[in-house]
């Protein structure tokens, strides 16, 4: 569902509508992450939990001006809690690959 060309589909958007912007990466395959976003020097690479202590990248990603998700409840509820008036929050079209819409994503989310 969430490919590489709809993480830099993200990123560009998020580029072309935020001056200045920086990403922080949050992930459970943090070496992917580091190899596939590595080049881009806006980019913090969160690692500092694991499995005990993750619970603290969900408040921090729910702290995040603007969002790029996956499509995961854990990212999904970091969204969710994010209280920002005006975030972007990028969602792929897709939740699953059984259908092509979901309830899960909200209305104001831009999908891509």
């Amino acid at each position: 569902i969430c490919t590489e060309k709809y993480y830099n589909d993200s990123i560009d958007y998020i580029e072309k509508h935020i001056n200045n912007a920086h990403f922080f990466v949050f992930s459970d395959d943090i070496d992917w992450c580091r190899t596939f976003f590595g080049e881009k020097a806006n980019i913090l690479f969160v690692d500092i939990n694991d499995e005990d202590t993750g619970y603290y990248d969900l408040v921090l990603m729910s702290k995040c001006q603007n969002m790029i998700m996956a499509n995961s409840t854990f990212s999904w509820w970091a969204a969710w809690l994010n209280g920002y008036d005006k975030k972007i929050i990028i969602s792929p079209k897709r939740w699953s690959n059984r259908n092509k819409d979901s309830a899960m994503i909200c209305n104001e989310w831009i999908k891509l």
